[in-house]
């Protein structure tokens, strides 16, 4: 598979990639607002170690990620920039780990596009410079790939080594790099014969310490109260289920440019099974990167639909890498001309793509809390009182909020009682604090984001029983409300 004759020099190209993609991250994406998730990774982080652990098992992660960017903001603070270097180094590092995947797995011709359409990825770019574990999540799965497919094509003793560091590290950086395990558990079943004898016990006994560790986690999280404040999440539908896919190939888009890829998806059916009938699929790398694209997708949405919702694309990053390698590869079994084209129209779509979520204030996943928390600090006044709803985004407002105005949450939180939950949310408890706050302060600012459900029904209830006296949205779905309350 690897008689294909590039000429250009990988190292070159690929440390060019790297460096491209560190200025656009440096320059593009890390100067922007600080978002809910990463606000809350450096609450959870700023504490000793073993507050770190007590803290992320109340979540629903797992700690590697949290602990490693604990003594990271030792070393470097907890500033904008700094908190996020850490996910842009894995996701740098990640190009050339895609390339020497896709080179050992495929050809040369793979590993070049596989490499480009991982640096100019809008999916891969945005969690690259985000502070959480997604992009060393992406980062271990393509290590994991990569060793594992090598255990039946050149099997050491090193390797072995190796991919049982990387199994750890994956495991221990979120609970979806099982469905990658239970990918590879199937496969090696399925195509015994491709391994070294002894594989079964050495596999059997990584298995067991995995799952002695999950089930350590497990019992710490129970005592330690897991579940803290979960977002309330909705139970996934097609369109979510076809939604991972356009997320994946051309990032986080306007409606308008999302619903326009998605009725595309015919013709990208009829492709994908004209690709299929090639047989290519009997290839064992093929139908391993097979299972490691669908199986997590499909449990995800089963898991979502018939127990709880957890179908997210962000956590779904474990099929990513894969899912890009098949797409390349499949393309590039074409005539030569033809591989060109639809090569190079994948990658120079997903650039486009990347330039327009940079530029596009209307992105879903645009969260101007830093604008929104610098409006109320420069116009409330200490007779004021600043309200965060859903209580969880008190996270990243705290970060930049420096006003004179109380900042308290609704429904009530107190984050620092140990073991306390937000209050459950029932249409007296607007009436309840409002009567409270008209009595204390003279206006309210309402920050509306993360709708759990009720964020409709309290702006209609402030609305009809206070003058609206201004109303400002920051950015999609976050929206300032600012309420007389009484005149003095």
């Amino acid at each position: 598979m690897n008689n294909d004759r590039f000429r250009l020099n990988p190292v070159p190209f690929v440390i060019l990639l790297m460096i491209a993609v560190l200025v656009i991250s440096i320059f593009v994406w890390m100067g922007q607002g600080l978002r809910l998730d990463e606000a809350q990774s450096i609450w959870q982080t700023s504490r000793d170690l073993s507050g770190v652990v007590r803290i992320v098992a109340k979540d629903v992660h797992v700690p590697f990620y949290f602990v490693a960017l604990h003594f990271w903001e030792v070393l470097f603070g907890t500033g904008e920039k700094a908190v996020r270097f850490l996910s842009l180094i894995a996701f740098v590092a990640s190009i050339p780990a895609m390339f020497v995947l896709a080179q050992r797995a495929y050809s040369t011709r793979v590993a070049y596009y596989s490499a480009l359409l991982t640096a100019v990825s809008p999916f891969l770019n945005w969690y690259g410079s985000e502070a959480r574990m997604y992009s060393l999540l992406f980062l271990v799965t393509a290590l994991s790939h990569m060793c594992f497919i090598s255990l039946w094509k050149a099997p050491t003793r090193g390797l072995w080594a190796a991919y049982a560091a990387v199994t750890l590290v994956g495991a221990a950086t979120h609970p979806f790099f099982g469905f990658i395990l239970l990918s590879q558990a199937i496969f090696f079943f399925a195509w015994r014969g491709l391994f070294p004898a002894g594989s079964l016990r050495r596999f059997g006994s990584l298995a067991a310490v995995v799952i002695a560790l999950a089930a350590y986690w497990g019992v710490y999280r129970h005592l330690a109260g897991a579940g803290l404040s979960n977002p309330a999440l909705s139970t996934p539908t097609s369109v979510d289920f076809f939604n991972v896919f356009s997320n994946f190939f051309i990032g986080f888009q306007t409606d308008a440019i999302n619903t326009f890829f998605l009725s595309l998806w015919p013709v990208l059916v009829f492709v994908a099974f004209t690709l299929l009938d090639k047989k290519h699929q009997s290839e064992p790398e093929t139908a391993y990167f097979m299972m490691a694209s669908f199986i997590p997708i499909a449990l995800a949405f089963v898991v979502s639909v018939a127990v709880t919702p957890l179908f997210l694309s962000r956590y779904l990053i474990v099929a990513l890498p894969s899912l890009y390698l098949l797409s390349i590869h499949f393309l590039s079994t074409y005539k030569d001309r033809v591989a060109k084209a639809t090569l190079g129209a994948l990658c120079i779509l997903s650039l486009v793509m990347l330039f327009v979520q940079a530029v596009d204030p209307r992105s879903p996943v645009k969260e101007d809390y830093r604008d929104a928390a610098h409006y109320v600090t420069a116009h409330a006044k200490a007779d004021d009182l600043f309200i965060v709803s859903a209580p969880f985004t008190t996270y990243p407002v705290e970060y930049y909020y420096d006003g004179s105005a109380r900042l308290a949450t609704f429904p009530r939180w107190d984050r620092f009682d140990q073991g306390s939950l937000p209050e459950a949310y029932s249409p007296d408890l607007i009436e309840r604090d409002s009567k409270e706050w008209e009595g204390i302060y003279r206006d309210v600012y309402m920050l509306f984001g993360y709708d759990q459900g009720y964020q409709e029904d309290v702006r209609l209830y402030m609305d009809t029983h206070y003058q609206r006296v201004d109303m400002k949205t920051f950015s999609p779905g976050l929206s300032l409300y600012v309420y007389r309350l009484r005149y003095l």
